[in-house]
Parts: structure tokens; C-alpha cells; sequence
């Protein structure tokens, strides 16, 4: 049987990501550039079925996008959730 893999692996962890679900993300640089919103804040809320975007739930909006993950990083205050420093 062939078909998509699963993003996530037994765990529920991202298997080929930096982003989980609920986390909190902003544009990346390159996604800045190609935005008429460049200051856009969201929340991840699921991975696309190949795993190269995610479904992001923008502030201002009450619909969520698909982004691909070149367009996105974490944000600072995820990072302090996460302890990383």
C-alpha cells in the first residue's frame, strides 16, 4: 500500500518539522518580503498532509491559511514558552 506518510510520528510530534501544533509562529524574512502584512502573528494549527506548510490561525483573522514553512518561524514568545533561550 502506497499513499502520503503521516507528518507526525507515534508520538504526535512533528516527524519532519520545527513547528507542533498550538505554537505560536510570525513571518520569516522571506515571508515579509511577500506580504502586504508584514507583522502577521498566529498560531500553528495543524500540518499539511506532505508536511512543507502548515494551517496558521492569523490574530486578525478568523479564517486559517495555509503558509509554506519557508514562510514561517517561531516567535519569541514561543520560544519563552518552550524555555529556549
Amino acid at each position: 500500500m502506497t499513499g502520503a506518510r503521516s507528518p507526525f510520528d507515534k508520538g504526535g510530534r512533528m516527524r519532519n518539522g520545527d513547528f507542533d501544533p498550538g505554537m505560536r509562529v510570525k513571518l520569516s524574512e522571506l515571508g515579509r518580503r511577500h506580504s502586504k502584512f508584514p507583522d502577521r502573528r498566529g498560531v500553528v494549527v495543524a500540518p499539511s498532509r506532505s508536511g512543507s506548510a502548515f494551517r496558521v490561525q492569523w490574530e486578525e483573522l478568523k479564517t486559517a491559511d495555509f503558509v509554506h514553512r519557508s514562510f514561517l518561524q517561531v516567535s519569541a514568545e514561543s520560544q519563552a514558552e518552550q524555555g529556549v533561550t
